[in-house]
């Protein structure tokens, strides 16, 4: 993979990967059978369903909510538009480079997943592993509306957060199982 500079690391979950390193994963997956990569597309599908299911219930729970004290009609509806935003791009997204540039950093949290330990990804700072390109403003603000409202989630809502991220975390397992033999 290319050189990052040390600044824009995060120890635990590595660096953003640019175009160039999905490139040459892409190719290395291409060198699986054909029935390995049937198997990797299924893992694909699964992986960004889940993604696309927390999106769901994040717009349904943003929609759903009542004004918060501090907060404006304009201001939660601005983070509807985010959210639909989001959702939209994540949607146009093929989901063998969603997963490939996401699998790494599921993988470097996956003892916080599979502990649901909301403080680690409420309290952390993400800007070293989000891309650096015309969406990162509206990733951070994505990443920002769901530190404000995870907590105002009830423990139904919160579980059923974990347990698509832990379909992700399911997903990346048995990638890394079938891509062993290659060095990703």
């Amino acid at each position: 993979m290319a050189a990052a500079n040390d600044e824009h690391v995060d120890p635990e979950l590595g660096r953003a990967l640019n175009d160039d390193d999905i490139n040459i994963l892409k190719q290395k997956v291409g060198q699986l059978s054909k029935g390995e990569l049937d198997r990797v597309n299924e893992i694909y599908r699964r992986f960004s369903n889940a993604t696309s299911t927390i999106m769901t219930m994040a717009m349904k729970q943003a929609q759903e909510r009542d004004l918060e004290e501090d907060e404006t009609r304009d201001e939660r509806e601005g983070k509807i538009v985010q959210l639909e935003r989001m959702r939209r791009i994540l949607n146009s997204v093929p989901s063998e480079e969603s997963f490939l540039r996401a699998h790494g950093k599921v993988w470097g949290a996956r003892q916080h997943i599979l502990k649901s330990n909301a403080s680690y990804f409420l309290e952390r700072d993400y800007s070293k592993i989000i891309k650096e390109d015309s969406n990162q403003t509206m990733i951070e603000s994505l990443i920002d509306i769901v530190k404000e409202t995870y907590d105002k989630l009830t423990k139904e809502q919160q579980a059923a957060y974990w347990k698509q991220s832990q379909e992700m975390l399911r997903c990346v397992a048995e990638f890394k199982q079938m891509t062993k033999d290659i060095q990703l």
